[in-house]
């Protein structure tokens, strides 16, 4: 790594000015952004991460930026309507500072995820398989070697773009969304099985289902899918008799044969959740 010092105000003032606009900063200029977006004939999806338009956004904002905006991320720039233009920018704004406030990505308002009836909803469709809105699959496609997300119902296509508004750029085939694991926006065990079922879990985090469920003598030494195989038995009996509890971790008695190890890292994870848990609490309070 190399350190430029000493170089006073100069430095700062040449690479500001390889920026784009900033909307965490308060001189942040909109207006001067847009009369870059509606000239480019480069995707939207492109340009949301393009440091010298937008300064900030990811790949992960760049899905729920635009799906917040109902807009499609082939969508040239200068197809764009104004309208369009603005939800954009204002949900960048309000989505980055709600970052900056909370140190995670949350993009799911808080009212929203309570009329969609999952109140710890995190983000719309981000590596997720279906639409929490309309029940769409997610459609996923290369945009300059990252995935980029759009749920086809939510986020229409112009089905008529003149050519000289198409975007640049070879464009990759349309596929449906399959999650995986992401280290950048870890979903909760209840989020996984409900998405994808056991699969997605950890063979710790399947043992550790299979003890809140009262199973005393987790098998030792089998294979990932003997062992999810027989969490699917465990949650199918539970589902078709009512009757049978789950046991919380609070509520279940800790002797050497049931005793779950949790990782640090896994602490400092549950740690954050809860402190995330309580910020979206505070906001649903709010509103």
């Amino acid at each position: 790594m190399t350190v430029n010092y000493g170089l006073g105000m100069d430095l700062y003032v040449t690479k500001k000015a390889k920026l784009g606009q900033d909307p965490l900063r308060e001189d942040a200029d909109p207006e001067l952004l847009w009369t870059k977006v509606k000239k480019s004939k480069t995707s939207i999806g492109a340009v949301i991460m393009d440091q010298s338009y937008f300064t900030g956004p990811g790949n992960i904002y760049r899905a729920e930026i635009l799906f917040k905006a109902g807009v499609h991320p082939d969508i040239p720039g200068m197809a764009l309507q104004r309208s369009n233009f603005d939800q954009i920018w204002q949900h960048t704004v309000t989505l980055l500072q709600r970052g900056y406030q909370t140190g995670s990505i949350l993009t799911v308002d808080p009212e929203e995820a309570r009329r969609l009836g999952k109140p710890k909803l995190r983000r719309y469709i981000y590596n997720t398989s279906h639409c929490p809105r309309c029940k769409s699959r997610i459609q996923v496609w290369d945009i300059a070697g990252r995935t980029c997300y759009a749920c086809p119902t939510c986020q229409p296509k112009q089905t008529a773009i003149e050519d000289s508004k198409k975007p640049r750029g070879k464009r990759s085939t349309n596929k449906d969304c399959e999650p995986f694991n992401s280290h950048c926006a870890r979903e909760s065990v209840e989020t996984r099985l409900d998405e994808s079922g056991p699969e997605r879990l950890t063979v710790k985090e399947i043992k550790t289902q299979l003890h809140h469920m009262g199973v005393r003598d987790v098998p030792t030494g089998r294979r990932k899918a003997a062992l999810v195989k027989l969490l699917v038995e465990h949650r199918k009996a539970i589902k078709e008799h009512p009757s049978l509890k789950i046991i919380t971790p609070a509520a279940m008695p800790t002797t050497s044969a049931n005793a779950v190890i949790v990782s640090s890292e896994a602490a400092a994870a549950e740690k954050a959740c809860s402190r995330l848990d309580r910020y979206i609490d505070s906001l649903q309070a709010y509103s």
